[in-house]
């Protein structure tokens, strides 16, 4: 049986040396790096390619309670709502994690908007993917 069947392939040449991808590939990564004492604040992320998703994971410090309470995606100054995927916290709930997806974010690059209902120090870590959808 031929390769292609039961498997993933990374990539098939086409007419004129472009490709095709079959299945889910990681685009681009961003982050707001340690933002302290801040219940609002932004950063870039680029998107790139066809299906897109974008994830973005906020890391939670030393806060019990606070938690995320909007996450949004800047489309030529319209937000853009992400969904909230799911979150975690630690055994004492001093750190928490929280997970928002966004199906089908703008190309290029744009900025993310992360809300929390507290001062407190927390990151914003986005992964972008193509293939998803």
């Amino acid at each position: 049986m031929p390769a292609r069947y039961g498997r993933a392939q990374p990539h098939r040449p086409l007419v004129s040396g472009l490709y095709t991808y079959t299945g889910i590939v990681f685009d681009a990564a961003s982050n707001s790096g340690f933002q302290t004492g801040s219940s609002d604040y932004h950063f870039s992320r680029t998107c790139q390619g066809v299906n897109r998703f974008l994830l973005v994971a906020i890391p939670i410090l030393s806060a019990p309670g606070t938690t995320v309470t909007a996450v949004t995606d800047d489309y030529d100054g319209t937000p853009v709502a992400f969904t909230k995927i799911g979150s975690g916290s630690s055994a004492t709930g001093a750190g928490i994690l929280e997970l928002w997806g966004l199906v089908a974010p703008a190309a290029g690059t744009k900025n993310i908007r992360v809300q929390l209902s507290g001062s407190v120090t927390s990151a914003g870590l986005a992964s972008s993917y193509t293939g998803v959808n």
